[in-house]
């Protein structure tokens, strides 16, 4: 409730957590388990070198729980991006995607339509 408090004072703007960085989730729901999911999210970003134009910090990370899976990569801009996977009814598999420690709503703007359409390729067998 303080965030919509907050972003009605214009104390903080959409997309600007507590700590005053901004982030950006959004998420796809896929056929198949987390394991098929974070396995064709591995094929399909897991080698990147870049995204959006920002290079890879360093190696992705994977690690996982009795519900989720979590795959974590830093960028060299500083900003942070955590994919986690979890099981849904119907043989299906929700992915969302958080990045976080953005600069600023329009690198919120930038950076949606990169995720958007990468998750849009995430397809699992």
């Amino acid at each position: 409730a303080a965030v919509a408090y907050e972003q009605h004072t214009g104390l903080r703007v959409p997309g600007q957590s507590c700590d005053g960085d901004f982030q950006l989730s959004t998420s796809k729901t896929v056929a198949g388990d987390k394991d098929s999911a974070l396995d064709a999210w591995v094929a399909l970003a897991g080698d990147r070198e870049e995204f959006g134009g920002v290079a890879v910090e360093s190696e992705p990370s994977t690690s996982s729980s009795e519900k989720w899976r979590y795959w974590r990569v830093p960028l060299a801009d500083g900003t942070r991006v955590a994919l986690n996977f979890s099981d849904k009814a119907g043989g299906k598999c929700t992915v969302g995607l958080v990045h976080t420690k953005l600069d600023s709503a329009e690198a919120i703007a930038y950076w949606r339509p990169v995720w958007k359409d990468l998750l849009g390729e995430l397809a699992t067998s």
